[in-house]
């Protein structure tokens, strides 16, 4: 093997070690047992979050990314024909002096998450008696509370990934130089927050069996995301072109191999 091939060879290796390491960021939240319903209703939920820059990169320009399940199942003696997951909620960290304001003009929704509501999200019994509204809804409808049969929202078993960019006001830079905080860092700042309770999230179904019951219920600790994908999401096609690479490497090595 020349060096020219083994450098290339060990430069593409890197690049797909340095991709799956991304593609391992990010952390679960998992919304179950916490619920406001006098009865416990088989509603439940995981959130995978995970953060990035902007497309294009822009200075204090950052990104989420929300994959979203509804994991809705039966309970003992209690039945579970239909849930619909109808809003989720978070709250963000302050920077410093620095507060995330989210875009709401790009966010990337689906048809059963639509609407971005921020900020000053209300979502009793969350935010009633005084508690503060959290920054950030993505909702079936315009709002996350109300009460009838859901718009649209996530059914029982489907997974759908939205995504929504934000800046930091007052905008993080020196001179040309873009100082805000990366993705890791602004990942670790959420999972404390989520850790600790100083940042809340919930869920909203509807809908739950016929009838039209309703659940909303808070977010547990985050957690580290589960080996490989989060649910219901494939590799990039990135993801595919490196590991096409690495193939054409192997091939490329034994034809040289057979040559010499």
């Amino acid at each position: 093997m020349n060096r020219t091939f083994r450098s290339t060879l060990v430069a593409v290796t890197c690049i797909a070690l340095m991709h799956c390491a991304q593609a391992q960021a990010g952390f679960m939240i998992t919304y179950a047992g916490n619920s406001t319903d006098s009865t416990l209703s088989g509603a439940s939920a995981t959130a995978f979050f995970n953060f990035g820059l902007a497309t294009p990169d822009e200075v204090g320009r950052r990104s989420i990314e929300v994959t979203i399940s509804n994991t809705s199942e039966s309970l003992t003696n209690v039945p579970l024909t239909s849930s619909f997951l109808t809003g989720l909620a978070f709250d963000t960290p302050a920077f410093g002096e620095s507060s995330v304001v989210f875009d709401n003009s790009s966010y990337v929704g689906t048809s059963e998450l639509g609407n971005v509501v921020s900020p000053d999200v209300a979502f009793n019994p969350f935010t009633a008696g005084g508690a503060p509204e959290f920054d950030i809804a993505f909702t079936d409808g315009s709002n996350i509370q109300g009460g009838g049969q859901p718009i649209d929202g996530l059914a029982m078993g489907d997974t759908i990934t939205v995504s929504i960019e934000f800046t930091f006001y007052p905008v993080f830079e020196t001179g040309a130089v873009d100082t805000s905080p990366s993705p890791t860092d602004i990942e670790a700042m959420f999972r404390a927050g989520f850790a600790d309770g100083s940042l809340r999230t919930a869920v909203r179904f509807k809908a739950i069996n016929p009838g039209g019951g309703s659940d909303k219920i808070l977010g547990g600790p985050p957690t580290d995301p589960p080996t490989g994908d989060p649910p219901g999401m494939v590799p990039e096609p990135s993801s595919f072109a490196i590991f096409a690479a690495l193939g054409l490497c192997g091939v490329a090595s034994r034809r040289r191999r057979r040559v010499s």
